[in-house]
């Protein structure tokens, strides 16, 4: 079995004109076994890991299992783990099948990349000498911007890399390298497609007004992450107590007071009048948005005590 590469960091193709050829020449030598498995791994690949032996080596079943499930190339015969046809069309199919192609196969830069052009975290798998490939790790970024992890140290430090990742996920900020970030227009790009990813920012980015609003505005959940005197910043902690009401508990002390905030908070969300100061636990007007919002808020209100009047004696 004979299958030619494309160029290097193109996906390459299998024929598939001389599979079918190949498996209607064939039809007539398979026994009434391999046209069961057959059948089975056609409509789930996987059922390939109960099948006998000499079925796990028939190439034109396990083919069949692969395009129909990548990741049975698990339960391939390891006489067939290094044929490029049978792995081709895994990792065209899923390209975390990667894991279970032949090991000199995971250090061929064009299997590599029609792995992570399916899927970018199957850089994972690949020789560690690949992991250091630019045109490579830039495919494999660009698809799954958190397949940084597992990119080498030199290109975790590499501008247009990281950028590129952060683009897909801006999570993938907490695998860049220390100097990205710290860099404001790196972490600027990862809060804006994820505002989560402040968590990961440098600590005095942590406290930047830009910065933070940015992250706030793309989500709420990013108000944690800030430092306290932008957890102290009434217009960047408005903006979270918007989306999530909540989030008031992340405010510092003073802002729990302030009734505008409180009530932006409970509007979202009654019950995040747990959160809010004693006094204004106790107001008529937050009592009322709050319960309005959310009747089991009653539970955190307040009320005056009424004292019960003494009967007269008769």
């Amino acid at each position: 079995r004979v299958c030619a590469l494309a160029p290097c960091h193109s996906p390459p193709s299998a024929s598939v004109a001389a599979i079918a050829l190949r498996s209607s020449e064939r039809d007539m030598q398979l026994t009434p076994m391999h046209v069961d498995w057959m059948q089975r791994v056609q409509i789930d690949g996987r059922e390939l890991r109960h099948a006998p032996p000499s079925v796990q080596r028939d190439e034109d079943v396990c083919e069949a299992a692969v395009r129909q499930h990548g990741e049975a190339l698990e339960f391939v015969s390891r006489d067939l783990c290094d044929d490029l046809t049978i792995v081709i069309a895994a990792l065209k199919q899923n390209g975390l099948a990667l894991q279970f192609a032949a090991e000199a196969l995971r250090a061929d830069s064009s299997i590599v990349f029609t792995a992570v052009f399916q899927n970018g975290r199957a850089l994972r798998f690949a020789d560690e000498g690949l992991r250091k490939d630019r045109g490579i790790v830039l495919m494999a970024v660009n698809h799954s911007g958190c397949a940084l992890e597992f990119v080498s140290e030199e290109l975790r430090a590499d501008r247009r890399v990281v950028m590129t990742a952060l683009l897909q996920s801006g999570l993938a900020l907490r695998f860049a390298g220390r100097e990205l970030r710290e860099d404001p227009e790196v972490v600027m790009a990862a809060v804006q497609q994820d505002g989560e990813a402040l968590q990961f920012a440098a600590k005095h980015l942590r406290d930047d007004e830009d910065i933070v609003l940015v992250a706030v505005l793309q989500t709420g959940a990013a108000l944690p992450h800030a430092s306290a005197t932008r957890r102290a910043d009434w217009m960047i902690v408005n903006t979270a107590v918007k989306q999530d009401g909540n989030l008031l508990n992340c405010a510092l002390e003073k802002l729990r007071a302030d009734k505008d905030l409180v009530l932006s908070a409970v509007r979202q969300c009654g019950l995040a009048l747990e959160h809010v100061s004693l006094d204004l636990r106790a107001d008529p007007d937050v009592i009322q948005v709050a319960v309005e919002q959310d009747p089991r808020a009653a539970a955190f209100a307040v009320y005056p005590e009424v004292e019960e009047e003494e009967e007269e004696p008769a």
